[in-house]
């Protein structure tokens, strides 16, 4: 267990060397604040594609859909919990505050799986890792860009149904759905190599560049003033520690296997994500209780999930 904790600690120190780079080339002022918007397009509509592209490439297949499905129902259930969980969590936390009970149904149901969970995966299970968790979040995924954004929006900035619809089919979704049809077709048996060589170089640039850029973020608020909120530090117990553990009663309950184990608590046992700063900066509300939420639990993260990872590892041996 202890050699289990110091490896995914090594990971996790590494994932917080590349956010304090990116926020050191904030605070230093060493890239223009252009760089941040350049660098937010390039992640979201090149190499995260890429990367979920190339995975879904290489390693789905009919039995891999077989095998895998029961994974994407017990993600699903995972995802049902959280929702409902974070309905009822979010009126202790935000009072009165209408938007800021919006802020925690979110940022208790969707952490930041894409900042945390998926350099984790990569660096232990490559590309198959990545698809097998794709496969479990399905439906976290779909519902954080609907149910999930919903929450971040005042209700008079709230759009129709089909504004959500068309959020669900971003670039990275529409990668995974061709490169689960090019996957099934054996694309990788055929398809020039240079082409799967090119769409995995870009692809690789996806971890170092978000959490630079995830940093570079982090770096807009004053340390000493988000950190001083006695409800985060409750909040980060709960996101980091109570939650995730719950979903690992739950994956011994239904006897699953230990990758489908670890996932679950991946998925559930990373930091806050960006969002919950992006968004109410972007509406003009109070944007500091989210930024307070991002940096206090990534800082707890880099502890409490190499405890957590190695927890899973030590229940299903």
């Amino acid at each position: 267990m202890l050699e289990t904790f110091l490896t995914t600690l090594g990971q996790m120190v590494r994932i917080m060397i590349l956010l304090a780079l990116g926020f050191a080339f904030n605070k230093l002022r060493l890239v223009s604040r252009a760089a941040e918007h350049v660098l937010s397009r390039l992640v979201t509509l090149m190499f995260l594609p890429c990367l979920t592209l190339y995975s879904y490439t290489v390693n789905c297949d009919f039995s891999a859909l077989v095998t895998y499905g029961r994974w994407a129902l017990i993600g699903a259930l995972c995802t049902v919990i959280s929702m409902i969980l974070a309905v009822i969590l979010a009126p202790r936390f935000a009072g009165g505050n209408a938007y800021l009970r919006g802020v925690y149904r979110y940022t208790f149901a969707f952490p930041n799986t894409g900042g945390v969970a998926t350099p984790l995966i990569l660096a232990f299970f490559g590309t198959a890792g990545l698809f097998q968790h794709s496969m479990f979040s399905f439906l976290q995924g779909i519902m954080c860009y609907t149910w999930g954004i919903m929450q971040l929006q005042p209700a008079e900035g709230r759009h129709n149904l089909l504004f959500y619809v068309k959020r669900i089919f971003s670039a990275n979704f529409v990668a995974m759905l061709i490169g689960m049809v090019l996957g099934l077709l054996g694309a990788k048996d055929w398809m020039p190599d240079i082409v799967l060589t090119t769409v995995h170089e870009l692809g690789s640039c996806y971890v170092t560049i978000a959490l630079l850029l995830t940093g570079f973020s982090i770096a807009d608020y004053p340390i000493h003033e988000v950190m001083g909120d006695p409800k985060i530090y409750l909040y980060s117990l709960l996101r980091l520690l109570v939650i995730p553990a719950s979903y690992l009663l739950l994956m011994k309950a239904l006897n699953a296997p230990h990758m489908l184990a670890l996932f679950a608590v991946l998925s559930f046992a990373c930091p806050c994500g960006m969002n919950a700063v992006v968004y109410p900066a972007a509406y003009g509300e109070d944007c500091k209780p989210g930024a307070s939420m991002v940096l206090v639990s990534s800082l707890l993260a880099v502890v409490t999930v190499p405890i957590l990872y190695a927890l899973t590892g030590a229940v299903f041996g």
